[in-house]
């Protein structure tokens, strides 16, 4: 069994992720940085005032986890079902963002057989839940049929809900007070938004900055698994 140690060595191994798109955009040195306090989480000196940074998971609401892994094993099920066909060689796929709506194992079929008549130089139906399917120069794989999954990242980011943000800024008020009265030597309070997964691509790219919202930390930042940062509100 883990013991609190690895637990603690876990979670501050994740901070440090989460802070890295503002120590390169603030360009501060990462040896200034203390990570081994708690309450709050992170403490740096910046403009020659004392720095405490606070950091709170962000999990959308809207994320359907069941349904990106669904569509993460689907990959691998046309890959299997066309090496069996006999089909070889490298393909990158794209799906159009309507297949996260898709019940998977009821299209499965004939998601195969568009992408045989695709290999075989058919036209995607226009129904189709294929955006485009493109053959690699690559000649590594002649024994069966490889598939990668191809602009995903672009095709795919999503901005989290602004509730979901606001929900996350009024969960570290509570702690505020306390951590304000603790600690007399940190001139301001910053809150760090971390959006701890790519499941669904949700990303910090479209999270509009906030012109009110009650709080008392100076700075509000959101980052995300792609090391995106965003500074959407200062006091």
């Amino acid at each position: 069994m883990p013991n609190n140690s690895d637990h603690q060595d876990r979670q501050k191994a994740f901070e440090k992720y989460a802070f890295n798109p503002i120590l390169n955009l603030l360009g501060l040195d990462i040896s200034c940085v203390n990570f081994d306090e708690e309450r709050p989480d992170i403490r740096f000196i910046y403009n020659g005032k004392h720095i405490g940074l606070e950091i709170v998971d962000c999990y959308p609401s809207k994320f359907n986890i069941a349904t990106e892994v669904s569509v993460n094993n689907l990959y691998q099920e046309i890959e299997d079902a066309l090496t069996a066909k006999g089909f070889v060689g490298d393909y990158k796929l794209c799906f159009k963002e309507s297949i996260y709506k898709a019940r998977i194992n009821s299209i499965k079929r004939v998601l195969i057989s568009e992408l045989e008549g695709v290999i075989n130089g058919n036209d995607i139906p226009s129904t189709s839940y294929i955006d485009s399917m493109e053959k690699s120069a690559s000649t590594l794989y002649t024994d069966r049929l490889k598939i990668h999954p191809y602009e995903r990242y672009m095709r795919m980011l999503h901005t989290p809900p602004l509730e979901d943000i606001v929900e996350c800024i009024n969960k570290k008020n509570k702690l505020l007070s306390g951590y304000i009265e603790q600690n007399t030597d940190i001139n301001e309070y910053w809150l760090l938004i971390y959006i701890p997964t790519n499941n669904n691509y949700y990303s910090a790219q479209g999270v509009k900055s906030l012109e009110t919202i009650e709080t008392e930390y100076k700075k509000i930042f959101v980052t995300d698994y792609l090391q995106r940062v965003k500074h959407i509100y200062e006091k």
